[in-house]
């Protein structure tokens, strides 16, 4: 098994382990995590299962650049939902619309490739709401206690991973652009394999928030029972 295979699968079980922290801590009430982040993980397991099982038996077919950029909407879609519905901010809907269609027209047109500019530009948007979060953090500091919030470690995974993860696709589409064919073997692995540790840490990171969202919970049902 490839070092890239390896990490692949771990990345499952860590995928696997957030999905079931997650059905059971947040299975009451309503929360934003409940409804945009929660969904993520799931479709983000199936998508990860469906590519380490082609992975071990070695079929790379057509279909995967499909799925890549129909999860890399997902990723706009339900994070970017979720940080909006967190600070209070519009959601745009439209504008989220048209970057998942026109991202992939354009990689294809300069790269022959559907799949890098979606990825990149999956990265580049959500730091970019990443930064309207933390512009919110600041205002609102005095009433926050960022160790025990959710949402601090969700947004806290996302820059790890897709801030992180936005020099790789660069490097990428670079290399595309230079008409390499192929990258040295084992710096294509390690490189690929840095990108799939960030995932990991993502979803180690959402756990803890789920961890929070259940522990936040319990105490204000606390204080609902008490009264």
């Amino acid at each position: 098994m490839e070092l890239y295979q390896k990490f692949q699968v771990v990345q499952f079980v860590v995928i696997l382990a957030t999905c079931l922290v997650g059905l059971r801590l947040l299975r009451e009430g309503k929360s934003p995590e409940k409804t945009y982040i929660l969904p993520f993980c799931i479709i983000d397991l199936v998508v990860t299962g469906v590519i380490v099982i082609n992975h071990l038996i070695g079929r790379y077919p057509n279909y995967f650049q499909i799925i890549i950029i129909i999860f890399s909407w997902c990723e706009i879609f339900f994070i970017s939902q979720y940080i909006s519905s967190v600070i209070g901010r519009k959601k745009y809907t439209l504008r989220i619309v048209a970057i998942c269609f026109l991202s992939p027209i354009c990689s294809y047109i300069l790269l022959h490739d559907y799949t890098l500019f979606p990825m990149l530009i999956t990265g580049i948007y959500l730091s970019y709401n990443c930064y309207l979060y933390l512009e919110f953090l600041i205002t609102h500091k005095n009433n926050v206690n960022v160790s025990t919030t959710p949402h601090y470690w969700i947004i806290l995974g996302t820059i790890v991973c897709y801030t992180a993860s936005i020099p790789y696709w660069i490097s990428e589409i670079l290399f595309k652009l230079s008409n390499i064919e192929e990258l040295n073997y084992e710096l294509s692995q390690i490189l690929f394999t840095i990108f799939v540790i960030l995932n990991i840490c993502l979803h180690l990171i959402f756990i803890k928030a789920f961890i929070c969202k259940y522990q936040q919970h319990k105490l204000l049902l606390g204080q609902f029972q008490s009264q």
